[in-house]
């Protein structure tokens, strides 16, 4: 999961986010009797999009909570929540199409827990990025921004990663103050 870590802000849009507008257009100009039905591939490809947003985000918590550790119940209902989520969008987009599935009560109830768990990770995630950032706990008004860049995921990408990049220290560019003097120094 850790390779999550060292990818750029495009390559996680692109994991993430830039399949699924790839697949609308390539379903809108092929021709749909050679594609099948283009509603499973249209699915499967979201699917991807979403399971692969899901490793990000599990791998940015997880890893963050190495860093900082912050409670270890809340890294448990965290785990969980991705582990639902995947499993639910998975299921959803995949499994319940194939054997024609579809039970209004279950899939209402799954989804509000799915977007419960996807805000507290979202939350989790943010509270520790900014925790580690800053070297102490951090209230929720000092990472608010955060949060609603994680709740926002392609948006929000683009300003999380290189962040994060930072604090795995995979970018180059990284201000290390405890380095000898002369290598802060530029000419």
């Amino acid at each position: 999961m850790s390779i999550f870590l060292r990818l750029r802000h495009w390559q996680v849009f692109t994991l993430g986010f830039g399949l699924l507008p790839l697949t609308f257009i390539v379903t809108l100009v092929a021709d749909i009797s050679t594609l099948g039905d283009p509603l499973h591939i249209i699915l499967f490809i979201q699917t991807i999009c979403v399971v692969m947003a899901n490793f990000w985000i599990f791998a940015v918590g997880t890893h963050l909570h190495k860093k900082h550790y912050y409670n270890g119940f809340m890294i448990l209902i965290f785990r969980w929540s991705v582990y639902f989520s995947t499993l639910l969008n998975a299921a959803r987009f995949v499994v319940f199409p194939a054997i024609d599935y579809f039970d209004g009560s279950f899939n209402t109830l799954a989804t509000v827990l799915s977007l419960a768990g996807k805000i507290y990770c979202d939350y989790f995630a943010a509270q520790l990025l900014n925790s580690v950032e800053q070297q102490r706990t951090v209230p929720f008004r000092e990472f608010v921004g955060d949060f609603f860049s994680f709740i926002f995921y392609p948006i929000g990408v683009w300003n999380l990663q290189p962040r994060i990049n930072k604090v795995f220290g995979r970018d180059p560019e990284v201000y290390d103050p405890n380095s000898p003097l002369d290598r802060h120094v530029t000419n």
